[in-house]
């Protein structure tokens, strides 16, 4: 069965104010990562691979799991007619962004251990 959480939280926006982000984490938080202020920050040893313009995936780089895709983060409009990309602010940490009209967006987070990553061509 699924669950989810539901936190309102606040994201950087294109626009020349803060918008809120609705971030739905889906059974619970993936191995290596914590939601902290918007953002999606990996603990050392796992790093981020971006599967589209909307969507990262957090891969685990060391130790017996090196190369296992551990979460996927996914960024779309909850609010407004535009759309969400999905920014890597550091190394170790992205969040969403309103672009286009959209005034907030939904992040959802979901555990991700099996299945292969799809990785589509950002434009």
């Amino acid at each position: 069965m699924r669950r989810t959480i539901t936190a309102l939280l606040l994201c950087g926006s294109s626009l020349a104010f803060m918008s809120a982000t609705a971030v739905r984490v889906v059974t619970k938080v993936p191995e290596g990562a914590e939601i902290r202020n918007g953002e999606v920050w990996l603990k050392p040893g796992y790093i981020f691979q971006r599967g589209s313009s909307n969507k990262f995936y957090s891969i685990a780089n060391a130790g017996a799991s090196k190369g296992t895709k551990t979460g996927t983060y996914q960024c779309d409009c909850d609010k407004g007619g535009g759309s969400c990309s999905a920014e890597q602010t550091s190394k170790s940490s992205m969040k969403c962004v309103a672009k286009n009209g959209c005034t907030a967006c939904a992040l959802t987070v979901e555990v991700g251990k099996d299945g292969k990553i799809e990785v589509q061509p950002v434009h």
